[in-house]
């Protein structure tokens, strides 16, 4: 039950995030770090409960390392003041309409 409870706590802070949309890069940056976390987690979750399959959560896994060395990029610079360089913003905002996706399907899939 505990873990029931920390996926739908984990969904209520996704959908949250989501209503507010970043307004700085730097906002942005972290938004997708909070997501990209807050997936890897409850993909995990969801896997120990037997919700998703195993190849799925592989492939979701998948999806998130293709977006971590931009992301890691990112928060590294974003963490001491500089700006993220044009591309790699590209890329993140690429991602966010990845994250949403798993996200929406993650979403299902707990209920």
């Amino acid at each position: 039950m505990k873990q029931y409870n920390f996926i739908w706590l984990i969904m209520v802070v996704l959908l949250s995030a989501c209503s507010v949309a970043p307004k700085t890069p730097d906002q942005s940056v972290y938004a997708t770090y909070g997501t990209y976390t807050a997936i890897s987690n409850t993909t995990a979750d969801l896997l120990n409960q037997g919700s998703i399959s195993k190849v799925r959560a592989v492939k979701i896994q998948g999806e998130l390392q293709k977006i971590r060395p931009s992301l890691n990029i990112a928060v590294g610079l974003v963490s001491k003041g500089q700006p993220v360089p044009g591309d790699i913003m590209q890329t993140l905002q690429l991602a966010q309409t990845v994250l949403i996706e798993i996200q929406k399907e993650l979403q299902r899939l707990s209920q």
